[in-house]
């Protein structure tokens, strides 16, 4: 089974709670081989949204102190993602 971004987003944080937006942008530009440069992936922590693009914070995960952390929605989606 192939694992999407938000998929590796919802593991990394249930592992890392408290990550900031670089190390978690980091850690998916390392999971996807990709060399890390400022607003690699920012979309996914934007509350922007264009079109019909999901917005994640407030949704799956979320800002407190300048940490992420997933919401219950988010664990729950992880847990039933596995």
């Amino acid at each position: 089974m192939k694992v999407t971004n938000v998929q590796f987003l919802l593991q990394y944080l249930t592992i890392n709670p408290g990550s900031t937006y670089t190390q978690l942008t980091k850690a998916l530009c390392a999971w996807k081989g990709r060399r890390w440069d400022r607003g690699q992936y920012s979309r996914y922590f934007s509350s922007w949204q264009f079109q019909d693009q999901v917005v994640y914070p407030g949704r799956l995960w979320e800002k407190y102190e300048g940490k992420w952390y997933l919401t219950p929605r988010g664990q729950a989606q992880f847990v039933q993602g596995k």
